[in-house]
């Protein structure tokens, strides 16, 4: 769904939580969206005007990035997104049909940071995709 240009995947970011860096847009009501920060585990949600698209140099590379395609890349409804182990990840997207060649995209986008592939039904013409990959923890530039 989306509403006031916003949809599940977007990288934005809140002046309000400029510390916390880049989120990714997990829900979109009317008036709000939910925004989740993946490195910290936490999410907030904030009215559309307060929220601004992220520049695509503060992005480039980054683990939001590539969630962020993934999720555009299944056409993803919702998402769940959830930290396994110190640079270990799990995704779980819901979407509709897709054809095998989006997952095998998928796949090749991961590369050899891909641990584990699931796909199953999950019911009312939904199908969850769940990616577990692994990502290098962003370091501190050194002084």
């Amino acid at each position: 769904m989306t509403r006031a240009g916003l949809s599940i995947g977007d990288l934005v970011v809140l002046d309000s939580e400029a510390e916390r860096g880049v989120g990714l847009v997990a829900d979109v009501r009317r008036a709000d969206c939910r925004v989740l920060y993946l490195r910290v585990g936490q999410a907030l949600w904030a009215r559309h005007r307060d929220v601004r698209r992220a520049p695509p140099a503060e992005v480039e590379g980054s683990l939001e990035a590539l969630v962020a395609e993934l999720l555009v890349l299944l056409a993803a409804a919702e998402m769940e997104f959830t930290a396994v182990g110190d640079d270990r990840y799990r995704l779980c997207a819901s979407h509709g049909p897709i054809a095998p060649e989006v997952i095998d995209e998928a796949r090749a986008r991961l590369g050899p940071r891909l641990r584990g592939a699931l796909i199953r039904p999950q019911g009312m013409h939904r199908i969850q995709t769940v990616l577990e990959f692994t990502f290098p923890r962003q370091t501190s530039p050194s002084v």
